[in-house]
Formats: structure tokens, C-alpha cells, sequence
């Protein structure tokens, strides 16, 4: 759904940017938004004179290593706020963030001043995240009870979503995704987004360590 929104967004000449916490980088402060950030700063949205200002300075230094953990949530929050209305002022911008439910508390946090204060702004906020205890779906119901956004809850997928989901994760032709493997994905997976992208991580971290080893 996240990647038709953009795909619409695209066709709309909306300037669409996104985020991911991903498994590899879960608990990383900040890190959907230093990846907006750096976006951004590589399509030309930041300019020279923003890079100066300290939040956006430690977000385009060194984000591997802390993503500025140390920074307030609410300053950081701003500051790509202030990004996103500039970037989108004439063509409007759609904002991604994938994976909350791996994200830390700053992260969480910040993500709710930009959904509390993007109303007003020529900007669309689109946030995921697995239907699984966690502060992102704690955010969600406070949102969806205080009308600041509109929640989706997505069941489980049937085999054309299961071929379309891996054909997304594994990056390859639709071809390549035979009959046989949506079978066995949906028979392990019950046909949950969210099992089916762990799945696929613990086994593509698994051929990593033992070249050779199919990937399902």
C-alpha cells in the first residue's frame, strides 16, 4: 500500500521522500529521519544555509553512527518538518516512514509532533507498521481516538499479495517467484506482512553466513 501511495504521488509530480527503521538498524535514534533528511539533502531541498543550523548538522554528520541520539525529539521533529513544508511548498510532499514498531522512543516521539503539527502544511505523512505491541501502535490508537490521523489495519494477504510482497522485498522479476515458493511462504507465514519481512531477513542473514544456501 506504502509503495502505491508513492507510486500516485509520483504520477501527482509530488515530491515523495521516505524512511525506514528496517531490522538492521532497529533502535537506532532517529534513524527514518535522518534517511529523510539525507534525501532530501541529496535532492537539493536542503539549502547551503540550513546545513548550518545545529539539528540538521548533526542529522548530515555521521548518521551511521548515532543519528544525534542525543538531540531533543522536539527539535529534531522541527527541523524536518521545516524540510518537508519547504520541500513540498509548490508540488506538495508525501512523507514515509516504514517499520515503527522497531523504533525507538525518540523516534516514536518525534513521529507524533509531525503527525500532531502536519496538518497545515502542503505535506502528507504515511506511516507502517506491524499490527504487534509496540509504541507505534500505542501511537496509532492515540491518533485514530484524537482524530489526528486515519488508521488502516491490514489483514493477512492472499497469494497474489504474497507474490506481490516478495517480487518488493527480494527485488526481482515476477517471474522469478514461482507458484511453489508463494505456497510455502504463505503455508509459514500464515500470509502476515510482518512474518513474511522477518522471514525474509532471518534467511537472507542465514545465505550471507553459508554462500550456497537457497534463499527459501
Amino acid at each position: 500500500m506504502a509503495a502505491e501511495a508513492v507510486a500516485v504521488a509520483h504520477a501527482a509530480d509530488m515530491v515523495t521522500v521516505q524512511g525506514r527503521v528496517g531490522t538492521a538498524s532497529a533502535g537506532l535514534p532517529y534513524r527514518p529521519l535522518v534517511e529523510v533528511v539525507l534525501s532530501l539533502a541529496r535532492a537539493g531541498f536542503v539549502p547551503d544555509a540550513a546545513r548550518q543550523e545545529p539539528v540538521l548538522a548533526r542529522l548530515l554528520s555521521s548518521p551511521a553512527a548515532s543519528g544525534g541520539g542525543d538531540l531533543p525529539h522536539l527539535a529534531v521533529a522541527e527541523a524536518v518538518l521545516r524540510l518537508i513544508t519547504a520541500a513540498g511548498h509548490s508540488r506538495g510532499c508525501l512523507l514515509v516512514l516504514d517499520d515503527l514498531h522497531a523504533a525507538d522512543a525518540g523516534t516514536t516521539a518525534a513521529v507524533e509532533y509531525l503527525m500532531d503539527n502536519i496538518a497545515h502544511q502542503p505535506a502528507t505523512l504515511l506511516l507502517t507498521a506491524a499490527q504487534i505491541p509496540c509504541l507505534a501502535t500505542d501511537l496509532a490508537a492515540r491518533a485514530r481516538q484524537n482524530g489526528s490521523a486515519a488508521t488502516i489495519c491490514l489483514g493477512a494477504l492472499d497469494r497474489a499479495g504474497v507474490r506481490h510482497l516478495l517480487v518488493a522485498e527480494l527485488a526481482t522479476d515476477p517471474a522469478d517467484v514461482t507458484s511453489k515458493l508463494v505456497e510455502r511462504v504463505l503455508a509459514d507465514s500464515a500470509g502476515i506482512p510482518f512474518v513474511i519481512k522477518e522471514c525474509l531477513a532471518q534467511r537472507h542473514a542465514a545465505v550471507v553466513q553459508t554462500p550456497g544456501l537457497p534463499l527459501w
